[in-house]
């Protein structure tokens, strides 16, 4: 079965590259999308060609803001450069820049294979007391605007007027489906990706409405998967008894520390090393230099000591990365 990685990335190309190449091996692929706040060739200086790296092209790039709609926006770039791809995948695996796998890519293929959609429901929307602030849904939201979103703008009071004038505008609710939120990460397979752009293509209501919800990325996709038929086959559901309960890191096939770092998320260091052995994830964040260099070096020897098959790990073919043979048309 043939893996399609989607990779949001934004810092770090030489940390990318690093991960393009653990995962590298037969049947893997990557489609990389560059935010269009970075340096383009800069990712591609660092990343070795191949025929099995794509990378969205100029036109197809946006800048990305935390809350808004634009990475769904990114992720849905990338989902149709690769759905339309020559290629058909088995499985669909987004990604962050800052991810690492922590299991070989022996486990990540045999995890794959199974019938499991990876991906984290944590709550119904509707639900009363439901802790995902109401205003997320109920009101409008324009964090995709650099002067309008609270973590870039650089009048710091325009976010907190705009929110204010906003709450004063009502807001029908979205009732075609019931609204979930969950962690943005997921590994899904070829039919539920199919069925999530079959909705989208047949209810673009649905786009326009999260074109304006706050932290679309924890609602968008996780709504229409549990819309669809195999949504008995979800990993970690709330509904379903199967979401790791408490202050627990895993969430869908990943490892991400929310509470005991100075960061949100916690930068992962060598400390971590035996959490991450320990837990049922297959992939962690987040890693940056130079407090994580530790840690990914132990990964790195660890994995490839799991390994019993190195057909095409860290092999790339020597093509260009302007010639993006890999799609059809």
């Amino acid at each position: 079965m043939k893996t399609a990685y989607l990779i949001l990335a934004h810092r770090q190309p030489h940390q990318v590259a690093r991960l393009i190449e653990s995962l590298s091996s037969e049947g893997t692929y990557f489609f990389v999308h560059v935010d269009r706040k970075a340096s383009l060739p800069a990712f591609k200086a660092a990343i070795l060609p191949s025929r099995r790296v794509c990378f969205l092209p100029d036109a197809d790039r946006v800048k990305v803001y935390w809350g808004g709609f634009s990475p769904v926006e990114a992720t849905l770039r990338l989902l149709d450069c690769a759905y339309r791809s020559s290629v058909r995948f088995g499985r669909y695996c987004l990604l962050s820049g800052a991810d690492f796998p922590i299991r070989s890519n022996d486990q990540i293929r045999e995890a794959f294979d199974s019938e499991q959609e990876f991906i984290s429901i944590a709550q119904a929307l509707s639900a009363p007391g439901a802790s995902y602030k109401p205003q997320c849904i109920s009101q409008y939201h324009y964090f995709d605007h650099e002067w309008l979103n609270p973590r870039t703008s650089p009048f710091p009071a325009l976010p907190r007027l705009a929110a204010r004038l906003t709450s004063q505008v009502p807001r029908p609710a979205y009732n075609r489906i019931p609204l979930y939120q969950g962690s943005q990460w997921w590994a899904l397979t070829d039919r539920t990706v199919g069925y999530m752009l079959n909705f989208i293509r047949k209810h673009p209501d649905y786009l326009a409405f999260q074109r304006f919800t706050m932290v679309p990325d924890e609602v968008f996709f996780h709504s229409i998967v549990k819309s669809s038929p195999w949504a008995g086959r979800i990993n970690h559901d709330f509904e379903q008894g199967t979401l790791p309960g408490g202050t627990s890191p895993e969430r869908g096939c990943h490892y991400v520390d929310w509470h005991s770092g100075e960061t949100v998320p916690k930068v992962l260091d060598l400390s971590d090393l035996e959490k991450l052995l320990a837990s049922k994830a297959l992939f962690a964040r987040k890693f940056e230099d130079p407090r994580s260099a530790l840690l990914l070096e132990r990964l790195e020897s660890l994995r490839g000591e799991g390994e019993t098959t190195t057909a095409g790990r860290g092999v790339f073919m020597p093509v260009s990365n302007d010639r993006l043979d890999l799609l059809a048309g």
